[in-house]
Formats: structure tokens, C-alpha cells, sequence
């Protein structure tokens, strides 16, 4: 994101960076894995930026194969579960304003 910034938004008055991240250990892997985001800089008088963080997902469940037997249980059942229509997907998006 560093290189972004610099090669796409330093030097504006204001820009935009989005992209796609996939998370692959801890708490962000088990409830975000696949994100969306956007960042928009907006810059402020004393040459600094502001910026704006949107992450969005859908909190939903796929078939895996997990190194902890009770983590792939635990999502696989849910994944039938969802295939059955007892749990639904739903959308995520947090904001955060720094």
C-alpha cells in the first residue's frame, strides 16, 4: 500500500486506491478471508492526508480443508447448513476514518 500511496496519490488533492486482499492466518482469515477495500486520501492544508478505509466482504461459508480438525469442522458443518438454507450470507462492510 506504501508504494501505491506514493506512486498514485501523493502530490493530489485527493485519489482513491482499491483493491482485493486475501487474509491467510488468524481472526481475520476465519471471518473476512476474501475482502474488497477502498482508500480515499484526501489532502489536508498542512500537506498531510486524511484517510478513509472501506472493507467489505460477504460473510458466507465455502468447503476447506483446515490444519485444525475443530475449525474445519466447525466451518464445514456450516457450509451445509448453508447449502440446506438454515444459515444465509450476508454483507459485511466496516469503515474507519483516520
Amino acid at each position: 500500500m506504501y508504494s501505491r500511496f506514493y506512486n498514485e496519490v501523493y502530490g493530489k488533492q485527493s485519489a482513491t486506491l482499491t483493491g482485493r486482499h486475501k487474509f491467510t492466518v488468524g481472526d481475520p482469515f476465519y471471518a473476512l478471508a476474501n475482502v474488497t477495500y477502498n482508500v480515499t486520501f484526501n489532502r489536508l492544508s498542512n500537506g498531510g492526508y486524511k484517510a478513509t478505509y472501506k472493507i467489505t466482504d460477504i460473510y458466507d461459508f465455502d468447503w476447506g480443508n483446515y490444519e485444525n480438525i475443530s475449525v474445519g469442522f466447525g466451518n464445514n458443518y456450516c457450509m451445509a447448513m448453508q447449502k440446506l438454507g438454515l444459515i444465509k450470507p450476508f454483507n459485511i462492510s466496516i469503515i474507519y476514518n483516520g
